[in-house]
């Protein structure tokens, strides 16, 4: 996937998981945690950062750098958040490749989204990960519709909860 970007990276867990992998990852929110320092992000509290060397402030705007590729961990759901962070990061990215890890459909990502993933990119892949019993969450890696890339792609896990899929609004 080469150097990746996490829009709205929280405390940057999954940024220092991948960099500890091995991977160059930058990691921004808007709401970033400081060390050592307070400051409060609606979905983290006041928690300090994780991910070395910390997560800087930005925005989905920053999903426009041509050389990294665009990871989404729990975008937020519709009604969670005042704008839709992951559509207009997903809207900003040049790149050929975005990684989300949620469930599909789930409380993952908003409606328009899951729409925008559907219509201009195809599923390539999909990891599963370790979850809680009522979570389906997994890394799937989406590459953008033409130049070869198949217009099927491969099927997305309904939500655990409702098992409402993607194209489906979550009941749960």
């Amino acid at each position: 996937l080469g150097p990746l970007i996490e829009i709205g990276a929280g405390t940057g867990w999954w940024a220092a998981a991948l960099v500890k992998a091995g991977a160059d990852v930058l990691a921004v929110d808007v709401a970033p945690p400081k060390r050592g320092g307070r400051s409060h992000n609606a979905y983290h509290g006041a928690l300090p950062p994780v991910a070395p060397p910390g997560v800087r402030r930005g925005g989905p705007r920053d999903a426009a750098d041509p050389a990294r590729t665009l990871f989404l961990c729990y975008p937020p759901p519709d009604g969670a958040a005042a704008e839709d962070m992951g559509l207009a990061a997903l809207q900003a990215t040049p790149g050929e490749t975005v990684a989300v890890v949620g469930e599909a459909g789930g409380e993952t990502g908003t409606r328009a989204f899951w729409r925008a993933l559907r219509r201009g990119w195809a599923l390539t892949r999909r990891v599963p990960l370790p979850n809680w019993g009522d979570s389906a969450a997994e890394l799937m890696i989406f590459r953008r519709k033409g130049g070869g890339v198949e217009e099927g792609g491969l099927p997305l896990v309904p939500c655990s909860a409702c098992g409402a899929a993607a194209r489906r609004r979550c009941a749960w």
